[in-house]
């Protein structure tokens, strides 16, 4: 969603002295399918494009997006230990934080976790360019429908950019704090190691964990898996919290 970024999507007194869980926006620029997730037990954060309709935005791709984004929690979030996370190429602008992020003694991420997020060149065509198998909801215009996709467009050409940079090996931190990978179970068949969505490519043993959850890329937040994806990401969360 659109508006105040980043945007409290859970406020947690309960659990306030555990970790924020940040969590990055799709392909399609918006963090309204967070929302749908049940209590995660922490402060979580939801960062929106926030030039979703501007034209020729971002001309640094995913590094600049990620160092915007990383500027923004900074200024706004209350210092402290976080993760940071993302579905789909979410969790490629995640990554990129970590990296932003890395000698930030205020602001330390205990890891990420990439929810079905796919290495940029692990398929011909990235997987935010399978647009055919969104489903739109009843009340979702052509305005919209069309702003989206254009995002999702435009950040399917920044990820295949940062791909094609990864190889080259100069972007390689010394040290990335843990990294885990939720991993849909009806997948697709994109490279030798399925569960690691080609990812095997970009650093050896890239992944501390892999976990399954239920659905495919675009149902994730469906109501039948909505549930099963929350307790995975629970679960993520509170072993990169116990790695502390």
């Amino acid at each position: 969603m659109l508006g105040v970024i980043p945007a409290l999507i859970q406020d947690d007194p309960e659990f306030s002295e555990s970790p924020s869980l940040v969590l990055i926006h799709d392909g399609g620029g918006t963090t309204i399918n967070y929302y749908f997730l049940g209590d995660l037990d922490r402060h979580v954060w939801g960062i929106s494009n926030e030039r979703l309709v501007e034209d020729n935005a971002w001309p640094g791709g995913i590094t600049q997006m990620a160092r915007v984004y990383a500027d923004l929690i900074q200024v706004e979030l209350p210092r402290g230990p976080l993760i940071l996370g993302g579905w789909s190429v979410g969790g490629l602008i995640a990554l990129e934080m970590a990296k932003v992020l890395a000698e930030n003694i205020e602001f330390h991420v205990l890891g990420v976790v990439m929810i079905d997020t796919f290495h940029p060149l692990a398929r011909d065509v990235g997987i935010s360019q399978d647009i055919t198998a969104i489903e739109w909801g009843e009340a979702t215009t052509e305005e919209s429908k069309h702003i989206t996709l254009k995002s999702i467009r435009n950040c399917s050409k920044f990820a295949q950019q940062w791909g094609r940079d990864s190889l080259k090996g100069s972007d390689m931190p010394t040290k990335l704090p843990p990294v885990i990978l939720l991993h849909a179970s009806e997948g697709y068949e994109i490279s030798a190691s399925e569960d690691k969505l080609g990812w095997e490519n970009y650093q050896h043993n890239f992944f501390s964990h892999v976990i399954n959850v239920p659905g495919n890329h675009h149902s994730l937040f469906a109501d039948e898996n909505v549930d099963g994806l929350t307790e995975q990401l629970s679960k993520a969360c509170q072993i990169l919290e116990g790695d502390r």
